[in-house]
């Protein structure tokens, strides 16, 4: 195991501390399972090819420029509200 020193900002060190004791974890804990979880990509294996080939093409417009409004956020945001 490796130690790792990061600077954060100030809101950010209180949003992880927040998030680790919620957590029951300490700041340190939860900030290595948060860098451990951003490179674990063993959940791609478990998509459908349904699954796999929308997050491809959202990339695919990602690639291209083209984004949702923030109005179509809000909609499918409240889509999935109710």
């Amino acid at each position: 195991m490796k130690t790792l020193t990061v600077t954060l900002s100030d809101e950010t060190a209180e949003k992880l501390a927040e998030h680790a004791a919620e957590n029951g974890k300490s700041a340190e804990e939860w900030a290595a399972r948060v860098v451990e979880e951003a490179f674990d990509d063993s959940w791609l294996v478990d998509l459908s090819p349904e699954d796999r080939a929308a997050i491809e093409e959202g990339l695919a417009q990602a690639d291209r420029g083209e984004f949702a409004s923030e109005e179509e956020v809000s909609a499918a945001y409240d889509r999935f509200r109710s």
